[in-house]
């Protein structure tokens, strides 16, 4: 049985997270790994930011991106085991020349597991979109954009 009295998370205050994750393609495997730093509202309610690395590989096409986004948590109930959502939405530059500079949004579900009043762990899926603009080869005159993106299975900590 679960304990109504405990938390998940802390109650009011900074909070910080790191998680990471396989990001799932139609041909290769990536992964992604954040840090996010922000402030706990109440025991339901974390806004904050973060930064990462986006790495993806799919056949021929290889991105390595820097999302850097303004960060939405939602915990459900207040308690050791709680389903939450979130949102990530911002932009990313990329670091490996391949790709653009673009959108960055990741809408994610989840369940916290809070291991002591201040730590929990986290386990999750999220849906990561990236828009690369203007992706075609600059001699050709052309513009097009493309979505690239996955299904991402991820573990976290929170503090």
């Amino acid at each position: 049985m679960l304990a109504g009295t405990a938390t998940a998370q802390i109650n009011k205050g900074y909070k910080g997270m790191v998680n990471a994750g396989w990001i799932l393609l139609s041909e290769d495997v990536s992964f992604e790994a954040l840090t996010i730093h922000g402030y706990q509202f109440n025991p339901h309610l974390f806004v904050g930011g973060g930064a990462g690395i986006n790495y993806y590989s799919s056949g021929s096409y290889d991105a390595g991106y820097i999302p850097i986004f303004a960060d939405i948590r939602g915990y459900l109930l207040k308690v050791r085991i709680s389903p939450y959502g979130e949102a990530k939405i911002g932009g990313q530059l990329t670091f490996n020349g391949n790709g653009t500079s673009g959108l960055y949004f990741a809408p994610e579900i989840g369940c916290s597991f809070a291991t002591s009043k201040r730590f929990a762990i986290d386990v999750a899926v999220e849906y990561i979109l990236h828009r690369d603009q203007d992706i075609a080869p600059i001699a050709s005159g052309r513009t097009c954009n493309i979505d690239t993106g996955g299904l991402c299975f991820k573990l976290g900590i929170e503090f």
